[in-house]
């Protein structure tokens, strides 16, 4: 590794630089904080937990954008969830990074499984109350987190918050 400051390279484990004297502790501890999440989010898919390893894995990724590795996770994760459109969106990024063969039949394959899925067909209209979107998609009632667990969010209910907006 080399010194963010002076530019000298740095001994195995250093945390202060032998060229400036500089403490590098949090330079290294951001340096290193990809890894970190990466590393979490590996712990939560081995135990199912697929909503808090893409929410750790898209940390990652927009703290080192370059990392095929972290992306490429991040697809598995996306998939294992449920989210086969949001894997296939991810797979197209990751093949600017990674355009290898493999990695063009894995997007294929991918899209050909995502366009094989029945559209849900809209509902019928009926006297009984509309379920919404949300309750809908998770029967469970489990909390879902992240910004591309669960689609859109419901907007309609902001309108109570700001009386004067419409």
């Amino acid at each position: 590794m080399i010194c963010p400051i002076c530019s000298a390279a740095l001994p195995e484990g250093a945390r202060r630089c032998p060229g400036c004297g500089a403490e590098l502790e949090e330079y290294l501890n951001a340096a290193y904080q990809p890894d970190l999440l990466f590393n979490e989010a590996l712990d939560k898919l081995e135990r199912e937990q697929y909503t808090e390893a893409c929410s750790l894995l898209c940390r990652a990724h927009a703290l080192r954008p370059e990392d095929a590795g972290i992306l490429a996770l991040w697809v598995r994760g996306e998939y294992s969830a449920g989210n086969k459109r949001r894997a296939v969106e991810l797979m197209t990024h990751l093949l600017e990074l990674d355009d290898s063969p493999e990695r063009q039949a894995e997007l294929d394959a991918l899209v050909e499984e995502y366009d094989r899925e029945p559209a849900t067909p809209a509902p019928a209209p009926s006297a009984a109350p509309a379920v919404p979107e949300s309750a809908a998609s998770n029967p469970s009632g489990e909390k879902k987190s992240g910004f591309f667990s669960g689609g859109m969010p419901d907007f309609s209910q902001l309108a109570s918050m700001f009386p004067g907006m419409k």
